[in-house]
């Protein structure tokens, strides 16, 4: 059964994107949703046969195994792996990566590490609109006994490159949750209190500021899963990198390389979770991000340290352009140091010695 223009529901595939490699373009499904068994075979395949989909072309092949469950299998252009997991409610559920994207994650890690250079690694984060159980994840109440704040993941994950998943439940960050859609709909007395005092003047300043702050609607992260990127293994929808104030320009020379617009970011002093991961992810620009008081007190971020935030859609301009930006000369790490390599200036005390030595004329 082949499918020459494959345009699957958004239910069983949430997007079909082209993917590049070495300058040419492939079309391949990017399973992003997890699904069920019979909701992911049901469209495509005949219960009986396991008949195999086929995208003319470049293709990946979706099968049945003996347990009836759709799976992907090499086809002779693409080659992915699926990570199968189990739902809560008994489901067997799936996240895909495709050998290109493995392949792109890869190049992203040693582009950052090459030409970056950060002190801790780059964080991978995968926002799903279901709760999954994700397979070699720790969750906040089961591996720790206690609710933690997402930033305090970011940390865990940036410092020992450890994989965390958050559900409901291990949410500790009340004002964090409630951005990402858990809870009812805030009511104005409750943002209000949220903000005043302590970040606006008045009552009217502090809903403002709440009404302003990047939020995603309800249910559409019921598990966020962050990882190492050097040890990724789903395709991530942000990548955050944490860096000192010339690495974090380095970020933003990379990202507008490919059309020269300056980047725009929000500032609140606080909530950076959302600005890390919500704003990305909506707006699909690339986003800097400075430390607020609760990342510092709760998750030990530094002093010298910022965030630099990459939606999925930019992982290969932003790659490229730090690639083609450090080729250039002008911005690289270590900083070309100029004053290292000039003649040093001596006290006048010293006069007498150098000349002794004949490092000054007499």
């Amino acid at each position: 059964m082949a499918l020459t223009n494959p345009s699957p529901p958004s239910c069983y595939a949430r997007d079909i994107r082209s993917v590049r490699s070495k300058g040419k373009h492939c079309s391949h499904f990017s399973i992003r949703l997890l699904v069920s068994t019979n909701e992911f075979v049901n469209p495509f395949l005949p219960r009986s046969s396991g008949e195999a989909v086929r995208n003319p072309g470049p293709c990946v092949h979706i099968s049945q195994d003996k347990q009836g469950i759709g799976k992907y299998s090499e086809s002779s252009a693409l080659t992915c792996s699926t990570l199968n997991f189990i739902g809560r409610d008994g489901r067997s559920t799936c996240i895909s990566i495709i050998g290109e994207v493995k392949e792109m994650l890869k190049e992203i890690f040693t582009a950052i590490d090459t030409y970056i250079r950060p002190l801790s690694q780059p964080v991978a984060v995968k926002v799903l609109e279901s709760e999954e159980n994700i397979s070699k994840a720790r969750f906040p109440t089961e591996a720790f006994g206690h609710r933690m704040a997402i930033c305090q993941g970011i940390a865990l994950v940036r410092r020992f490159g450890w994989k965390i998943a958050f559900h409901e439940r291990d949410w500790g960050c009340p004002v964090g949750m409630s951005l990402f859609g858990f809870g009812e709909e805030r009511t104005p007395e409750m943002e209000a209190e949220i903000a005043c005092p302590l970040y606006t003047g008045t009552h009217e300043a502090g809903i403002a500021l709440q009404r302003a702050m990047p939020q995603f609607s309800s249910d559409a992260a019921r598990t966020v899963v962050l990882a190492g990127l050097s040890r990724v293994d789903f395709e991530p929808d942000v990548i955050i990198i944490y860096g000192m104030p010339f690495q974090i320009a380095r970020c933003i020379q990379g990202a507008q390389w490919e059309d020269g617009k300056p980047l725009i970011s929000e500032f609140s002093g606080r909530a950076n979770c959302a600005y890390e991961i919500i704003t990305p992810m909506q707006t699909g620009m690339c986003r800097i991000i400075i430390p607020g008081g609760g990342e510092k007190a709760f998750a030990g971020t530094q002093d010298c340290e910022m965030s630099f935030a990459i939606p999925h859609n930019k992982f290969e301009s932003f790659t490229q352009g730090l690639e083609a930006t450090h080729k250039a000369g002008a911005n690289r790490i270590p900083t070309p140091l100029l004053s290292i390599t000039a003649e040093p200036m001596m006290p006048p005390q010293y006069d007498n010695l150098a000349k002794s030595l004949g490092i000054k004329e007499k």
